[in-house]
């Protein structure tokens, strides 16, 4: 009984490890994603259940906004601030996303990616580019340089926004992140649209460090455990490790 507990607990802290390397390479390897969202493992108390999750479940997406980087490119837009940019997917579904890349549709609606901004904006193929103010305010630019205002940018935060769900560096509503409510743009608001911009992930190196040494360190000291047992003992476990799969 006392070597079953052994082993599964050895287990169960080296599929731990492995699974806290795994997020930390995952956020290495995105660091210069726009937009990514680093993760980390829940801790004890975030995970306990009726019925225990996978390990792919025991993870979460930290939230905090990243810095903003100059592209130079003016059919860029981030925010400065909390919220998320509302979009549509091809079926009409609400998607969120902290960036946008503007292009029009074959449709002439303005979109970003495969994703039609919403409410939906109606483009003029005479416009050169576009102007977007700090208010989330969409003006064509006409080959006069004249402006005309084409609409806005509807952006909105959730109550529990971190129970959002995350697809790639989309978001899509939940029922647990409550209902959506506007969120204030402009010169004088905590939010502010910028264009010419996206943001950056939000995965902090030094912290990465910390936690890839940490987690290669448990590693080694639980290889160094099973090295230390005696011949009969990791046979043991051998055997016990094929029992329970």
């Amino acid at each position: 009984m006392f070597y079953s507990g052994l082993i599964q607990d050895i287990k169960g802290q080296t599929e731990k490890a492995f699974y806290d390397l795994s997020l930390v390479t995952k956020n290495i390897n995105n660091l210069n994603t726009f937009g990514y969202k680093a993760e980390r493992p829940m801790q004890f108390g975030e995970i306990l259940t009726d019925q225990a999750p996978e390990l792919s479940e025991k993870s979460q997406k930290l939230l905090q906004p990243g810095k903003l980087s100059i592209t130079q490119n003016p059919k860029d837009i981030s925010l400065e601030g909390q919220g998320f940019f509302a979009l549509q997917d091809e079926n009409g579904d609400t998607v969120l996303s902290r960036n946008l890349t503007l292009s029009a549709n074959k449709d002439g609606f303005l979109s970003s990616g495969k994703y039609l901004i919403s409410p939906k904006i109606k483009v003029n193929s005479a416009f050169q580019g576009f102007f977007i103010e700090l208010d989330g305010t969409i003006k064509g630019i006409d080959s006069d340089g004249l402006k005309t205002k084409l609409g806005s940018l509807r952006v909105v935060n959730y109550p529990a926004s971190d129970k959002l769900n995350f697809n790639g560096l989309v978001y899509s509503p939940k029922e647990e992140a409550g209902k959506a409510f506007p969120v204030c743009l402009g010169q004088d608001a905590q939010t502010k649209v910028r264009q010419g911009t996206l943001e950056s992930s939000n995965v902090d190196i030094p912290l990465e460090m910390y936690r890839f040494t940490d987690a290669n360190k448990k590693i080694t000291t639980l290889a160094r455990i099973v090295q230390l047992m005696t011949s009969s003992e990791r046979e043991y476990i051998r055997s016990i490790t094929s029992a329970i799969g």
